[in-house]
């Protein structure tokens, strides 16, 4: 997962592992197929728990999805979203497969 933002925040345990990275300002997420821009994201490094608020949008190839809250599951591969809009193009293996459940 690469994140870049305006203001980076890293919180890190007593280990001195990251645990939550909270970042502020022009948020891109990229992660292998997919990415994600909004305003503010907070991601839990442990549970694979990514939270963007602030007009987030996730695009899967020609896939979108956007609403006022998109919870991302990093290890279940699955999303949930608040006031959801989501386009999902024919023929794309994309933001379909995360949205079950």
């Amino acid at each position: 997962v690469t994140i870049t933002a305006d203001q980076i925040t890293v919180n890190f345990g007593a280990d001195n592992q990251p645990e939550t990275v909270m970042a502020a300002g022009n948020v891109r997420v990229e992660q292998t197929d997919r990415w994600a821009t909004c305003q503010r994201a907070v991601y839990s490094v442990k549970s694979g728990l990514l939270v963007l608020t602030g007009k987030p949008k996730l695009v899967r190839g020609k896939d979108v999805l956007q609403g006022s809250r998109i919870i991302f599951y990093r290890y279940e591969e699955k999303a949930k979203c608040e006031d959801a809009v989501l386009t999902i193009m024919p023929g794309e293996s994309g933001l379909d497969k995360m949205m079950k459940d």
